[in-house]
């Protein structure tokens, strides 16, 4: 997939970066806080907790406890006016460019005849559940509790992305509508899990989407979850963050079993993998980011940098193929936490304790060895074709931010592609997070 990279240009707004990730944005103005991803596909979230008004283009946005979310739809482009009225007649204004997303074609083969081609035995079905969803879709724009301010986390865990957002679908050889969502193969009986706190809107067994759950976020933000094999959830009931709501699935149109991801902001079509890039937190969320250049790591909570580490990366530099020897860059989450109440100087093999410790060299000496100490946070790559699968996996390259016994080299790339810590900071680190916390490794 070709994306071009987004230009936004801020009018009287001084920005202070928080979680803030190549082609997302988050600053803050005073009692300003915007963050996202202006481009076709994304989403951008506010906290304007004094403000009186949001404008999107002149036109008034849902505001509730200083809360508001914009999207915008997979086609979208040009230029976009974001404006914050103050009760005392202060304004706040930005402009956003939106530049054209270029789309892949996907080929889908081995569908069912009547999922590729409508019968008329089942027309009548199918125009039933389009009103049906609709109806639903117009009720998420009546939910005014900002729910999405709890931040998203992805459904489920691990997968094979099989289908990005945007393509353009030809099955079996019938060009259908763009992809409105992500599918990740996964096997029959996964947990799936709400990516963010919500209301249940619908559920059902509808012709194409199979069993399904509709979750409203607040102000017209709704996620979409497909071809569950079991639904876990009630209309109308209140969900969190990462409860379950069903199960993978093959029901309605589908080859095998996977997920479909969906998310909509009204009947603009939001590309759910940015939603992990907004750079949006709340109080409780935490996320890692590195900076290769500054050789630092820091500890975001509720978007703000609690913790900041000396760390030593790559001595090749950056880049993400296997067998490079660098340090990969692009959102990651951590897969596994290794090595709990290990003495520190533990020597880890294999992601095993040797049971050996190592000696510790505060000065700049290199021994040869790239010992793991102490304790390992195993990463795994959240973005497909940039540092997930193929040969650019961050998990089938075994990278990790890990203790060293080269203590005296932290400050300045050394690893052969890990991220390196001293090892009383990754012991800090490690008892302060979560599998599941995002990291974000960029130049």
């Amino acid at each position: 997939m070709n994306l071009k990279i987004v230009k936004i240009l801020f009018i009287a707004a001084a920005v202070s970066p928080l979680f803030n990730p190549p082609a997302a944005f988050s600053g803050s103005d005073g009692e300003v806080r915007i963050y996202g991803n202006a481009r076709p596909g994304g989403l951008i979230l506010g906290r304007v907790p004094e403000a009186e008004k949001v404008l999107l283009d002149g036109a008034p946005l849902d505001l509730e406890d200083g809360f508001f979310t914009a999207g915008f739809d997979r086609d979208e482009e040009g230029k976009r006016i974001i404006e914050v009225l103050f009760p005392d007649n202060r304004r706040y204004r930005r402009e956003l460019f939106l530049e054209e997303r270029e789309y892949h074609t996907q080929h889908v083969r081995g569908l069912q005849d009547r999922h590729v081609v409508l019968r008329d035995e089942d027309l009548e079905r199918v125009i039933s559940e389009r009103e049906e969803y609709r109806r639903a879709l117009k009720e998420s724009k009546n939910i005014q509790t900002p729910y999405y301010r709890s931040g998203f986390i992805r459904p489920v865990l691990g997968g094979r992305i099989t289908g990005v957002f945007g393509s353009v679908r030809i099955l079996d050889g019938v060009k259908g509508r763009p992809h409105n969502g992500i599918d990740i193969a996964l096997p029959e009986g996964t947990p799936v899990k709400a990516m963010g706190d919500g209301r249940v809107l619908l559920t059902g067994d509808f012709f194409y989407n199979g069993r399904f759950v509709m979750l409203g976020h607040g102000h017209g933000l709704v996620s979409l979850y497909l071809h569950l094999s079991t639904i876990e959830a009630e209309e109308g009931a209140e969900v969190r963050k990462g409860d379950k709501i069903g199960e993978v699935g093959m029901t309605g149109r589908a080859t095998g079993p996977h997920l479909h991801w969906g998310v909509q902001w009204g009947n603009r079509r939001i590309d759910p993998a940015l939603l992990l890039d907004t750079g949006f937190a709340s109080p409780e969320d935490k996320k890692i980011r590195v900076s290769v250049s500054r050789q630092r790591l820091f500890l975001y909570e509720g978007g703000e940098a609690v913790r900041e580490y000396p760390v030593s990366t790559a001595k090749k530099g950056t880049g993400n193929r296997i067998g490079s020897y660098r340090t990969p860059l692009g959102l990651h989450r951590v897969s596994a936490l290794i090595g709990d109440g290990a003495e520190s100087g533990t020597v880890f093999v294999g992601r095993r304790d040797t049971g050996r410790v190592a000696e510790i060299h505060t000065d700049p000496v290199k021994t040869g060895e790239d010992a793991i100490t102490t304790r390992i946070l195993r990463l795994e790559g959240l973005e497909p074709g940039i540092n997930r699968g193929g040969d650019v996996d961050t998990f089938r390259r075994y990278i990790y931010i890990h203790g060293t016994h080269e203590e005296g080299l932290i400050g300045s790339p050394a690893s052969r592609g890990c991220i390196r810590m001293r090892n009383r900071d990754v012991i800090e680190l490690f008892d302060l997070v979560d599998t599941g916390t995002l990291v974000k490794i960029e130049e």
